[in-house]
């Protein structure tokens, strides 16, 4: 292990030596590594972009931005890149205006004007962290997304019930949407109780999980979610990892053991 970029990022703003959000995919025979800059609060951002050819310590060169954000977009950084058939979308966006999703020509430029097509949350919700995945065993497209609010190290009071982290997910026929959850109702409307069905939410010891990715793991031939999330025991403490397999033969997203 190693850091990705141990000197900051070449992106000149503030929180470029603190990057996070990494998204990580296998493109043209080199590994690419989406990075968020950002402080929290702000919207000034942008999403970076990395490359390697073995994801070895000293083997990065850092492509600097491919997405930014101003006072006044109704965007920000918060990425996850979904391929398919060669074909490249730049999933984004935290708060403001949430969710959206851009195509791009290649790893480093957009393909179309920013900030594209909106997949879900609207403006003023707590939803960030897209992540676009289609299971081999689904005809579905399914957009998952984190809704609420993360705690920090050091944090003592809690949230409201319900208004902590959750993932919630979406599902539709193409990797651009529309996205509808099992009510029928788009996932980027302004709802009570807010649109999305829940995938995971805060249970036993697990507290405000969030920042999901999934993959498909070839040893156990199942879909798998990794997430983060802060103990019940512990709160105010260090996130720690979950796993968890997912199922989909009912059409949603089941965690399972």
């Amino acid at each position: 292990s190693g850091s990705v970029l141990p000197h900051c990022s070449t992106i000149n703003l503030s929180g470029n030596c603190d990057l996070w959000a990494p998204d990580i995919n296998f493109v043209n025979g080199q590994y690419v590594l989406y990075y968020s800059v950002s402080t929290v609060g702000s919207q000034v951002s942008a999403i970076g972009v990395a490359a390697s050819p073995s994801m070895e310590p000293g083997t990065w060169t850092d492509l600097g931005a491919v997405v930014t954000s101003a006072d006044g977009d109704n965007y920000n950084a918060n990425t996850h890149l979904f391929v398919e058939n060669s074909q490249l979308k730049l999933g984004f966006g935290s708060y403001w205006g949430c969710v959206f999703q851009v195509p791009l020509n290649s790893i480093t430029s957009s393909a179309g004007a920013l900030p594209g097509t909106h997949l879900a949350g609207y403006d003023g919700r707590r939803a960030e962290g897209s992540f676009t995945y289609k299971p081999a065993s689904s005809p579905y497209y399914f957009e998952f997304f984190s809704d609420g609010i993360t705690p920090f190290i050091g944090d003592t009071d809690r949230l409201p019930a319900g208004q902590e982290y959750k993932v919630l997910v979406g599902r539709g026929s193409s990797p651009s949407g529309p996205f509808v959850y099992q009510s029928g109702n788009d996932i980027t409307l302004d709802l009570d109780p807010p649109s999305g069905t829940l995938v995971l939410g805060s249970h036993d010891n697990v507290y405000a999980p969030g920042g999901q990715s999934l993959f498909f793991d070839p040893v156990s031939g199942r879909d798998v979610i990794a997430y983060h999330y802060v103990p019940n025991d512990a709160f105010g403490g260090p996130s720690y990892l979950g796993i968890n397999y997912v199922d989909f033969s009912s059409g949603w997203p089941v965690i399972v053991d």
